[in-house]
């Protein structure tokens, strides 16, 4: 009789825990398909693919919003021969980040651009003639599918297990508690208990199964956005932002 409050602060952390993992844990796989991005484009920027490299910025930058996309899209946009686009993004990422280790790098160019200055010429590369490139993928590797659907029927028994033990609970505790005066007034024996202590048993264990789906369903939503490994990262002389 003395777990009631115990157990009700438990069915409140385990529905907390239920709703709230694969919110965190599909923040994790797009931080991992961002990251991806950022490595693609530094590939097809070593490359000197600037068009390509800025596409696979700008879709990493709207997954993850992090200032140095902004940055690397401007390089970009610089060394492909838009310099409006280049002097937009420059001021997007000091709006952002004014105080990022690349801002004063981003002032420099806006005012080489500003004054008209011609970008840099980008590092010599390899005679491609002398030795094919090594191939490019044409898109960012996806979380892999059957992953993604043990997470989501992993998280729905979660879910359904939570949703049937409280109402399960409540009525066993209702129960319970309806039996303390008439107990009062004769005796009870164990037959008057069994069937909403069985109730609040049961209860208990969906809890329990509940619980551990949650868990199991963050380690599959995350597991799901594992990635290919790190590309090569762009030449130095070009002024990326190298690090994610």
């Amino acid at each position: 009789m003395m777990c009631a409050p115990v157990t009700r602060t438990a069915t409140v952390a385990a529905l907390l825990v239920a709703l709230v993992a694969p919110v965190h844990a599909d923040r994790a796989g797009l931080d991992s398909s961002a990251k991806t991005h950022f490595e693609l484009g530094q590939t097809y920027s070593s490359a000197g693919r600037y068009v390509e490299a800025l596409a696979e910025f700008s879709a990493g930058y709207e997954l993850s919003r992090k200032p140095l996309f902004l940055f690397n899209m401007a390089e970009c946009a610089r060394l492909a021969g838009d310099p409006a686009r280049a002097r937009i993004n420059y001021e997007r990422y000091l709006a952002e980040d004014p105080q990022g280790k690349l801002a004063p790098t981003a002032r420099d160019r806006l005012s080489q651009l500003a004054d008209g200055t011609p970008p840099e010429p980008p590092p010599a590369r390899q005679d491609l003639h002398a030795q094919p490139p090594a191939p490019l993928p044409p898109s960012p590797p996806r979380p892999f599918p059957r992953l993604r659907a043990a997470a989501i029927a992993v998280g729905a028994l979660s879910l359904v297990s939570i949703i049937v033990a409280a109402p399960l609970y409540a009525s066993a505790s209702a129960d319970r508690d309806a039996l303390v005066p008439t107990c009062s007034a004769r005796p009870c024996g164990p037959d008057d208990w069994a069937e909403p202590q069985a109730r609040a048993n049961a209860s208990y264990a969906l809890f329990a199964i509940g619980g551990v789906a949650a868990a199991a369903d963050i380690a599959l939503w995350i597991a799901s956005g594992v990635r290919r490994p790190p590309r090569p990262a762009a030449a130095s002389g070009v002024g990326l932002a190298i690090e994610f």
